[in-house]
């Protein structure tokens, strides 16, 4: 893993850690170096409803809100653009979202 990307991602770990989402920082994003964009559809309510869609499992929506400070966890509009951290499995390989945007981050 490159230096660099390092520190971003142990940052990431203790923001979770100190928030309260052990179980998820386990699966913290994987500091790739690909991001990843998602278009908030018609129907999508919340974060928690985001995150089942991409993720598979909804209780990983503090992931996406720490990742979009600025945006109103339960007040979501179509066509809004949110960054979707990618994660990483108990062995540390990195799970791609789903129904999301690749975005190169240099």
């Amino acid at each position: 893993m490159d230096r660099r990307m390092i520190a971003p991602a142990v940052a990431a770990l203790a923001i979770l850690m100190i928030g309260g989402c052990a179980q998820q920082a386990e699966m913290a994003a994987a500091g790739s170096g690909t991001q990843w964009v998602y278009t908030v559809q018609q129907g999508d309510a919340d974060l928690r409803t985001v995150s089942g869609k991409v993720y598979g499992d909804e209780d990983h929506w503090r992931i996406i809100a720490q990742a979009n400070p600025d945006v109103e966890p339960s007040e979501l509009e179509p066509g809004q653009e949110l960054m979707i951290p990618e994660l990483a499995d108990p062995q540390g390989q990195s799970i791609a979202p789903k129904g999301c945007d690749r975005m190169e981050v240099y």
